[in-house]
């Protein structure tokens, strides 16, 4: 995690496919480090908002029950925890990023991981056909 952090993130994923997710400063502003296995085989990893529908429904469709491949869910710590609705993924890594700076980001953001790099990311979580691509490549 940094020494400071700025007031407001405004992260482009649109340039994240080929990089590694440890590069992205938004990603070293979780308040617990990913797992070490991140850096290893393939994962999934998500932001999500604890209050968003979507992300709710895109994590009950593809991410509960026993999951094939490994799946960190980072969450934006700006909601309201009483609007904060069930989390239906029990096999999940869930970390949250540090509380303070404004996330400017829209939810849920799907990415696939291979060995730590950023191989595929799905912008629009409306497009279903993007999130079968990232999840069946």
């Amino acid at each position: 995690m940094p020494a400071t952090a700025a007031p407001y993130y405004v992260p482009d994923f649109t340039t994240w496919t080929g990089t590694r997710l440890d590069s992205q400063e938004i990603a070293r502003l979780m308040t617990v480090a990913p797992p070490p296995t991140i850096n290893s085989g393939p994962w999934f990893v998500m932001f999500y908002r604890e209050d968003c529908d979507h992300c709710h429904e895109l994590l009950a469709t593809h991410f509960s029950g026993s999951l094939s491949t490994p799946t960190l869910t980072i969450s934006i710590p700006d909601t309201d925890p009483a609007a904060s609705l069930e989390f239906p993924c029990s096999e999940c890594h869930v970390r949250t990023l540090l509380k303070g700076p404004d996330y400017v980001l829209t939810t849920p953001l799907l990415m696939r991981v291979m060995d730590g790099v950023i191989t595929y990311v799905v912008i629009d979580a409306e497009d279903s056909s993007s999130i079968d691509q990232c999840l069946h490549p």
